[in-house]
């Protein structure tokens, strides 16, 4: 894992192979898209543009068992699907 500088930039070094990428973060109010595995070979370099939105909505509800009460220390998540907001930013990875 790496954190990127002042200017947003990072380089993250890795030897060949298929890579999972995703941005971790507790900034509020953004969201990252989700970028499919990909594949480097040895000596390969790929810069990735990562597109960061601002939160439009909310998801909100109840989590409850059959009587009503309410679970507590439950996450809860959403992830967007083909076709949804994400096709918008697609992920550019450039060899170079």
């Amino acid at each position: 894992m790496v954190t990127t500088d002042t200017n947003g930039e990072f380089d993250m070094p890795l030897f060949g192979g298929e890579w999972d990428f995703g941005i971790q973060t507790d900034l509020p109010g953004l969201i990252f898209p989700n970028t499919p595995p990909f594949t480097i070979a040895d000596g390969d370099n790929l810069t990735n543009d990562i597109v960061a939105r601002t939160v439009t909505g909310t998801i909100s509800g109840y989590v409850h068992d059959a009587h009503g009460l309410g679970i507590a220390s439950l996450s809860a998540f959403g992830r967007n699907q083909p076709g949804g907001p994400d096709q918008l930013y697609p992920q550019r990875l450039h060899r170079w």
